[in-house]
């Protein structure tokens, strides 16, 4: 994608229509990747939580570690827990301008 002011970026989008576990593998933070967790329910109004990243990838290693030190088997499939994202809501001004 490219800003209004030209900048290029990616942007990985995750959606669900349920309140559930974000699933995603891990990868190295980009300074031109960003993710936007998309929540659209059977009813209501859907839900937009947009993050960088470092950050994303940092949630994603925080819940892993938590849940390894609860126990949690260091093979499962990791991502981030439903509530992790929501200050992120709305944020679009995170998206490069």
């Amino acid at each position: 994608m490219v800003s209004p002011s030209g900048k290029h970026f990616r942007i990985e989008v995750k959606g669900q229509s349920k309140r559930n576990f974000w699933r995603f593998n891990e990868r190295a933070p980009h300074p031109e990747m960003y993710y936007a967790f998309v929540f659209v329910p059977q009813e209501g109004i859907p839900r937009v939580f947009i993050m960088d990243s470092t950050t994303t990838m940092g949630l994603w290693r925080e819940y892993k570690e938590s849940a390894v030190k609860k126990g949690a088997k260091t093979e499962n499939q990791w991502g981030i827990n439903w509530k992790q994202p929501h200050v992120f809501e709305d944020r679009y001004d995170m998206l490069p301008q």
